[in-house]
C-alpha cells in the first residue's frame, strides 16, 4: 500500500469513475483501476459498487474514506512541520494557471522566486478554469490563478484582475467590426466554447436561459490552442478573454468585439486548496503571487 493508491482510492470516490479520477490524477483509467484492485486485495473487499451513474462506494468503501482522509492529512502535517522547522523556505509548490495568465505571469514568478527563495521547487499544470477549479478543491494542487465568469468570487478568491469577455472569431468578419455585440445575438452563431464543467460555459448558459435564446455549440474542446485555431479556420466564434487572444488581435488573424446586455464580465483569481495543509513554501509563493500578479495582469489587457 503506498500513497498513491490512497489518493487514487479518494479521487474515484469523489468523482465516480476511473476515468474522472485518471484526469485530475494526471493518469490513465487502467492505472487507476490497477491499483484499486490491489487496495481491494489487501483489505479484503469491494470498495466500490458499479452503477448506471458511475462508481459509488461499498460500505467497506464508506468505512475507509475518513481513515484515508486522517492518513494523508497526518502525513502531510509531518512534512510540512519538518520542512517549516528547518526555518528555510523550500519545498513543491502545485500551481494551476490557464494558458493566457501563465503567459504573462510565469516567467516573472520564476525571476521572482530564483533570488527570493531558491529552494523552492514548482510544478504548474495549465488548463481551463473549471479543470483547475476542480483540482483545488480536491487538493491536487496548491494555488490556482484562473478566471471566473459572471459571477462574484468566492471568499476564498484573492482579485487580481477584471475585464470583459469577447466574442472572437477570423478578422475580416463583418459581425466583429462593432465595438459591442448584444448578448441576444449570439443566438444562432456557431459557438466554440469548452465543454463542462468550465466557468464560462455555465454563464453562457446562464445568460442564454435568462434572455429566452438557444446558443448554437458546433465544436467543445478543453484546450486554448485548439479553440483558437478553430476560429483562425472560419469554423466559428468563441467567447474568450482579452487576454488569452490579444496576440493574435494585434496580429490581426482574430478580431473580436466586447458582449454587452448583459456583459460577461471575467475576475482573474487567485485562490488557494483547503483541503491540503498550506506550508511555508506555498504560503510565500502565495504571496509573491499577490504581490506580482496584479500589475502583470493590468499592462497585459492594455497593450
Amino acid at each position: 500500500m503506498n500513497r498513491r493508491q490512497l489518493e487514487f482510492f479518494l479521487a474515484v470516490a469523489q468523482f465516480g469513475t476511473a476515468t474522472a479520477a485518471a484526469q485530475v490524477m494526471d493518469t490513465t483509467q487502467p492505472a487507476v483501476s490497477r491499483e484499486i484492485g490491489l487496495l481491494e486485495k489487501r483489505w479484503g473487499g469491494r470498495l466500490f459498487e458499479r452503477t448506471g451513474r458511475g462508481l459509488q462506494l461499498s460500505p467497506l468503501g464508506r468505512r475507509m474514506v475518513p481513515e484515508v482522509q486522517a492518513l494523508l492529512a497526518q502525513y502531510d502535517r509531518m512534512e510540512q512541520t519538518a520542512r517549516d522547522a528547518s526555518g528555510q523556505v523550500t519545498g513543491k509548490v502545485h500551481l494551476g494557471m490557464v494558458p493566457s495568465i501563465a503567459q504573462c505571469v510565469m516567467a516573472a514568478l520564476l525571476d521572482d522566486l530564483a533570488q527570493r527563495a531558491p529552494g523552492i521547487q514548482l510544478q504548474c499544470s495549465e488548463g481551463f478554469s473549471g479543470h483547475l477549479d476542480e483540482l483545488l478543491a480536491a487538493g491536487r494542487i496548491d494555488i490556482g490563478l484562473f478566471n471566473r465568469y459572471g459571477r462574484r468570487p468566492r471568499l476564498t478568491d484573492e482579485l487580481v484582475g477584471r475585464d470583459a469577455a469577447l466574442l472572437v472569431g477570423r478578422a475580416g468578419d463583418r459581425l466583429l467590426e462593432a465595438k459591442t455585440l448584444d448578448f441576444a445575438q449570439l443566438a444562432g452563431l456557431p459557438l466554440i466554447t469548452a465543454p463542462h464543467p468550465n466557468d464560462i460555459r455555465s454563464a453562457l448558459d446562464r445568460y442564454a436561459r435568462q434572455l429566452g435564446i438557444t446558443l448554437s455549440i458546433v465544436f467543445e474542446v478543453d484546450n486554448l490552442r485548439s479553440m483558437k485555431e478553430a476560429c483562425l479556420a472560419g469554423h466559428g466564434y468563441a467567447i474568450m478573454s482579452s487576454l488569452g487572444v490579444q496576440a493574435e488581435i494585434r496580429g490581426g488573424a482574430l478580431a473580436g468585439t466586447k458582449l454587452v446586455r448583459p456583459q460577461l464580465p471575467r475576475t482573474a483569481v487567485i485562490s488557494v486548496s483547503t483541503r491540503r495543509p498550506q506550508s511555508l513554501a506555498c504560503r510565500f509563493v502565495w504571496a509573491r503571487l499577490k504581490a506580482i500578479a496584479p500589475a502583470l495582469i493590468v499592462s497585459s489587457y492594455g497593450s
